[in-house]
């Protein structure tokens, strides 16, 4: 990961996004501003590459197991099998999600329903909360199942290096109920900087 990470253009490491999860006391939200899903028309990304690169399948990729187009040699693209939206199901079981004109819930882990106007209504309540006026975010809003418990203490710790090994995300934000950090990743004062194997690992330390 480090090697890839070297590789990574500077302009790219440049444009980069802020990424906010919020822990009510029902429910899970995860916002971000990058690519829409199923969007391969994209900014840095033509008609042509999106599709290439399956932009366009990226629903159906979430809900099949054991799917994906992410090779070993990929710089662009995070995470393999599309392991990662399953893992909602941990903890939901009616995960619900806004990306651009796409809205849906996904009903018994596979189907993808539209959001009735309720839960639209609770979608766009967040996207107001966290509007920054340019694009719209995606919006993951999960509802916790009864009885789930969920803490944010272990992504918390982990913060500091996640945001600075992210191809595309500057800014972590964590809201724990009325409790508010921030982790960025800005600047070359904002690490300390050790050499290990001829490579820079940068430990964050900014956090507000």
């Amino acid at each position: 990961e480090l090697q890839k990470m070297k590789k990574i253009p500077e302009n790219s490491k440049m444009d980069r996004q802020s990424f906010v999860i919020e822990l009510t006391d029902n429910a899970l939200n995860i916002i971000h501003w990058g690519r829409p899903i199923n969007q391969y028309q994209y900014p840095g990304f033509d008609h042509e590459l999106g599709e290439q690169l399956g932009f366009g399948d990226d629903l159906q990729k979430m809900l099949l197991l054991g799917v994906s187009d992410k090779s070993d040699d990929t710089i662009s693209r995070t995470g393999k099998f599309g392991l990662g939206f399953k893992s909602v199901f941990l903890l939901t079981d009616k995960p619900c999600v806004v990306s651009n004109r796409l809205n849906f819930s996904i009903q018994g882990g596979l189907l993808p329903k539209p959001l009735e106007q309720s839960e639209k209504d609770i979608l766009q309540k967040i996207i107001d909360r966290y509007n920054n006026g340019n694009d719209k975010p995606t919006v993951f809003h999960l509802p916790l199942r009864e009885k789930v418990e969920f803490h944010l203490e272990k992504f918390r710790s982990a913060a500091p290096l996640l945001v600075r090994f992210s191809r595309k995300i500057n800014e972590i934000r964590i809201i724990d109920h009325s409790r508010e950090e921030s982790f960025c990743c800005t600047d070359n004062d904002c690490y300390d900087i050790w050499k290990l194997n001829d490579i820079q690992l940068a430990m964050g330390i900014c956090d507000g």
